[in-house]
């Protein structure tokens, strides 16, 4: 423990040791050298100290716990113990995952902006991994904290240089897997190649990085689809990376493309029996015209038939006519298929889209679009389903095709292969032609005429040296070199350029939201809008197409880059920074804030998305706009103090440079305005000696020049004529020692803030500048640097310090929605309103206090709680006078020693003169023994839930006390699943206490139905680790054996845990109202009270609840 305990600078002996062996491993190849001897010797301590302490033999397999009921706690203590990893094997992986994450985190500030950072990237993770196994052994203690330790390195990027690192990975892999597709390795030599890569990835896997690697890599694997095709490999890697995806669309997009692919085969067949039934038409016609002819003689009889007759065939014929160029005959005409995606997980830009692509198209090809159109629109609707929404086609020009050339095959887009198909008709063709009979952009045009126009494209643009002005199109004859080849022409792939454009484009995202919030506010007056229709209305502008300066809300229009979620950030950014306020009668209720706040308000920490440099950069185009755009805005982040100050010097440098202030008056005016920069330029700007003199940088009546004295008036000692006296505003005179004296007294109380000049009665205060000149000492200084940042942290609203019991120095940075934000250091989550030791969504703080002063079971309750806790279990309160009184044993006739009050200890109704049978009550329950009951069943549901937690926290044990290094992916699953079953857990206890106070019903038939399919998923999930890996007392034999099916099952169960996490956030976040008003008896029982006979059976409300749910 001494060796592995960091020092005052952080680093331990044994961190040191290992920073050492791992920079002198490169040098240790050689037997002869220092650097070998060093390294052995560092390897002979690391496997001593590994069994020094050995684990004890697992005790015989035991069937694991399961949850038998809704309430009912478990004892998991025989799960927590099995196979518990020793003190000194959990010191040395803490030791451990804090030397890779110091690796990690030097390698990315130093090479994140490299050309080839991936593959430098999983080299320096393939030694860390090569180096854990040497000093360690293999061990899935060492591997977690290898995993642990990149993962927090990765963390304390900012979201800027995260998204360019998540890019630089799916830019890789798509890389990679279109050279295996066009001349490059393919099948499993591919996938080896790409394993080393694949094993890095997997690190992203629960944490936010997850999100923007999964925004990337579904951006090029839908060009990359729709260009190449599909192929075997992308399956492979899918399987291998899939718990790397938290929304799992990629693997979605996979199954929608073999959902189209049956698709066209059932169309294949709709055309067959199409054509049969069209034959059979061309038949049942001669047969009539035969039997008309032979009629001839029997002309009454036959005007009677042939009346109709005529009309029909006339009719047949007719729609015969127009179908003539429909009909469908196998091998005729050029194989064309339609693939149909779903938009909810394929990201097509509005760009892309085609209104009608039958104007387009030749005929040969025009009939297969119609038929597909009618046959989709057939197959696709249900006559039960008359009112729901009915599925349309919108047709793209996306895709890709293969054209003869000569004796050469051309493997081109949908977009190419129309404008080739213009020269079977014509010798030449302009480019204003082609824009003119299109719905084309001159983007997509140019884009496609790139390849065609190159030096081994079929086509030469002639008369046009600039596009797309009057430029003409012409065939080139094929060159008998290229004869017999393949040639691909589909445009390459355009990769995003994150590092210079997503900063912007969020930005302005971010911007656009703001004001059409701030536009639809200010439009409703001050009546105001509920949150939700706000939401509402807001996503239905974005949708019909917002037109700001600028190119993000063209771009954008339309389409499916904004979302609900984004939405609330912008709602809560709004909140914070002033511009909009809540009702207080109705704080559901949003308005626009008034000009001028009502009184002082904390400020709120700028993060920009853009960063301070300002370098002007290329103009991305539209599609990469809305690419860029459709990433969700960040949530909120974990800082280091030294890059908080880094934000505090930027608040300072604004003020300065927009006021004309002196940084030391900047920055004593922003601590005296709590930090809000932008209250204090408007107060500032409109009159600043009210200002001034209530931050202690002027005085009422300042003293114009008096004379120096010559004692100090605090010691009284003499002062020496040529002594520099420092000295404030008011012209106060003290000598130097003193001042040194009474800075550094105030200093080590923690009041420097609210320091004063030392002469009574005086209210000038002191600046940064002069305290830095007048103290001497470092460690004050220190110190005083070290109020400043706490008092920005406490005055900023999206900011607070890391409260993990067992300390963290680390400051936690919300960005958007989220009522707390974990600590990739040590991975706590903190509340930023209240005291409360960790957050507690969807619970408000008032709940939380409330709970507290009640007697209800929270996660690490002091003494003094649970002794609370526990008289509020076994005793109940008098009737009369509140006092608390236990019952163990006697009758139901109960007498208050402290009032002398007689009552049914049942019903807590007087005993006389309704009460005869001591042992039974047939009265009513009162109103306090039903609250009484309903608080103690979510009291015990609370329990259950912080309970069992246990089982993910022992499940991690054993997953680290495991001799043997795991499968990657299975590893992964387990260690992501018992995050997700422990955060599930404790999301489920709180919302006890949030159902428990809240009596808003209209938001609580939300979040009780999202809460209960949340514990469906959780004990679902919680079953499926129990009957695939805890049936066998070897975890490590179980996770090898790990069947596809089940890991996918778990994986999509997480998938949907998270869903219902961040509904339930949502929806805790819309809901402003604390609920601890006591609203009327009737609303309170339809509340619902656990007690059997609450509410009568077959009532109105009971009726129409399940009505609505099954609606639903």
């Amino acid at each position: 423990q001494n060796i592995t305990s960091p020092d005052e600078d952080g680093i331990s002996p044994l961190g040191w040791l290992l920073d050492q062996y791992l920079e002198c491993r490169e040098a240790a190849h050689n037997p002869q050298s220092r650097a070998a001897a060093f390294s052995s010797r560092v390897r002979r301590l690391t496997h001593l100290l590994v069994h020094v302490e050995p684990c004890e033999a697992p005790p015989p397999a035991v069937a694991a716990p399961r949850p038998k009921g809704r309430n009912r706690s478990h004892d998991w203590s025989s799960l927590a113990t099995r196979g518990l990893p020793s003190s000194i094997v959990r010191n040395l992986t803490r030791c451990w995952g804090a030397v890779v994450e110091e690796q990690v985190n030097n390698f990315l500030t130093s090479h994140w902006r490299d050309d080839d950072f991936v593959p430098r990237y999983c080299e320096h993770f393939h030694n860390l991994q090569k180096s854990s196994s040497e000093l360690f052994g293999p061990r899935a203690a060492f591997l977690l904290a290898l995993h642990n330790g990149c993962a927090g390195g990765l963390l304390k990027l900012p979201f800027l240089k995260a998204a360019h690192v998540s890019e630089q990975f799916a830019r890789h892999i798509d890389q990679r897997i279109q050279g295996s597709r066009i001349g490059g390795a393919r099948g499993m030599e591919m996938l080896a190649q790409l394993q080393r890569c694949l094993e890095t990835v997997l690190i992203f896997s629960g944490l936010e990085i997850a999100t923007t690697f999964e925004h990337y890599y579904q951006h090029y694997m839908a060009d990359r689809l729709l260009s190449v095709g599909s192929s075997w490999l992308e399956g492979a890697v899918l399987e291998q990376i899939g718990p790397c995806f938290p929304n799992r669309l990629p693997q979605q997009m996979l199954r929608s493309l073999s959902t189209s692919e049956e698709l066209q085969r059932q169309f294949h067949v709709y055309q067959l029996q199409r054509l049969d039934q069209q034959l059979l038409k061309l038949d049942d016609t001669e047969k009539k015209i035969q039997g008309g002819h032979e009629a001839s003689d029997k002309e009454h009889k036959g005007e009677k038939a042939d009346g109709p007759g005529v009309a029909a065939a006339t009719g047949e014929e007719d729609e015969e006519e127009e179908e003539d160029e429909d009909l469908y005959y196998e091998g005729a005409m050029p194989e064309v298929s339609v693939l149909v995606l779903s938009p909810r997980c394929w990201p097509i830009a509005s760009i892309r889209h085609t209104l009608n692509p039958r104007t387009c198209l030749p005929s040969y090809l025009r009939g297969t679009v119609n038929q597909y159109s009618n046959f989709y629109s057939k197959s696709q609707s249900y006559p039960a389903l008359e009112r729901g929404p009915q599925r349309r086609l919108q047709w793209t020009w996306l895709g890709r095709a293969e054209l003869q050339f000569g004796d050469q095959t051309l493997h081109v887009s949908t977009v190419q292969m129309w404008l080739l198909l213009y020269f079977n008709q014509t010798e030449e063709v302009s480019v204003e032609t082609l824009l003119k009979n299109s719905d084309l952009t001159p983007e997509l045009l140019l884009q496609a005429l790139l390849p065609l126009t190159s030096d081994n494209g079929p086509l030469t643009l002639h008369e046009g040296q600039g596009f797309p002005p009057r430029g003409v199109l012409r065939l080139r004859t094929p060159g008998p070199q290229r004869c017999g080849e393949a040639l691909w022409l589909i445009p390459s792939q355009k990769y995003l350029n994150v590092e210079k454009d997503e900063g912007r484009t969020l930005e302005q995202k971010r911007n656009l939201l703001s004001c059409l919030l701030v536009r639809i506010l200010k439009a409703h007056g001050e009546k105001g809008l509920h949150i939700d229709q706000l939401v509402c209305l807001v996503l239905e502008a974005w949708q019909k197409g917002p037109n700001p300066p600028g190119s993000l809300g063209r771009t954008v229009a339309g389409g499916v880059a904004c979302t609900s979620t984004d939405v609330l950030s912008c709602i809560l950014h709004l909140l914070g920074q002033g511009y909009v306020e809540r009702r207080d009668d109705r704080p559901q209720i949003l308005t626009y804030a008034k000009p001028e706040p009502m009184g002082p308000c904390r400020g709120q920490a700028e993060v920009p998305f853009c960063g301070s440099q300002t370098t002007k950069t290329s103009k991305p185009s539209p599609e990469a706009v809305a690419a860029l755009a459709s990433l969700q805005l960040p949530a909120g982040r974990t800082m280091s103090p030294q890059e908080v100050e880094g934000l505090m010097e930027q608040t300072v440098r604004q003020v300065q440079e927009t006021l004309n202030l002196e940084p030391d008056v900047a920055q004593h005016l922003l601590a005296h305005s709590h930090w809000g920069a932008e209250q204090l330029l408007q107060s500032y700007s409109d009159n600043p000696e009210p200002l001034l003199l209530a931050a202690g940088l002027c005085v009422p009546q300042a003293q114009g020049a008096p004379a120096r004295p010559d004692h100090c008036p605090v010691c009284v000692s003499p002062l020496e004529p040529d002594d520099n006296l420092p000295s404030l505003c008011c012209r106060h005179y003290c000598c130097k020692s003193c001042w040194n004296e009474y800075l550094t007294t105030r200093i080590e109380q923690n009041l420097v803030l609210n320091c004063t000049c030392p002469i009574a009665d005086c209210p000038a205060q002191p600046t940064g500048a002069f305290i830095r000149a007048i103290v001497s000492s470092p460690d004050v200084i220190s110190k005083y640097e070290k109020a400043l940042l706490r008092g920005y942290v406490e005055s900023c609203s999206n900011l607070t310090w890391c409260t993990n019991p067992q300390g963290c120095d680390r400051i936690l940075c919300r960005q958007g929605l989220g009522c707390g934000t974990t600590c990739s250091k040590c991975g706590w989550a903190s509340c930023f309103s209240c005291s409360f030791p960790e957050a507690h969504y969807p619970a408000s703080c008032s709940h939380m206090s409330q709970w507290v002063d009640d007697g209800g079971y929270y996660d690490g309750m002091s003494v003094e709680a649970q002794s609370k806790h526990l008289a509020k279990l076994i005793s109940k309160r008098c009737p009369s006078c509140q006092a608390p009184i236990e019952k163990n044993e006697g009758c139901l006739h109960m007498t208050c020693a402290k009032c002398n009050h007689g009552f049914c200890w049942r019903c807590l109704k007087s005993w006389k003169p309704n009460h005869k049978d001591y042992y039974n009550c047939s009265a009513m329950v009162s109103r306090a023994a039903r609250q009484e009951k309903r608080f103690q069943d979510y009291n015990e549901r609370c329990t259950f839930h912080h309970q069992a937690r246990e089982f993910a926290l022992s499940l991690r044990n054993r997953l680290s006390a495991i001799h043997e290094v795991p499968p990657p992916r299975s590893f992964t699953f387990l260690s992501d699943a018992c995050r997700g079953l422990e955060q599930a857990r404790k999301v489920l206890a709180y919302a006890c206490v949030y159902s428990f106070y809240n009596q808003d019903t209209e938001h609580m038939d939300v979040v009780e139905q999202q809460t209960e399919n949340l514990e469906l998923h959780t004990n679902a999930l919680q079953i499926l680790l129990e009957e695939t890996l805890l049936r066998c007392g070897d975890l490590g034999s179980s996770l090898r054996l790990l069947r596809s099916d089940c890991l996918s099952t778990g994986l999509e169960l997480l998938r949907r845990i998270q869903e219902r996490q961040l509904a339930i956030l949502q929806h805790s976040a819309q809901d402003f109202r604390v609920g601890l008003q006591s609203p009327s008896l009737e609303a309170r029982e339809a509340k619902g009270s656990n007690v059997p006979g609450s509410q009568p059976q077959g009532s109105p409300g009971l009726e129409v609840d399940e009505e609505e749910e099954d609606d639903d």
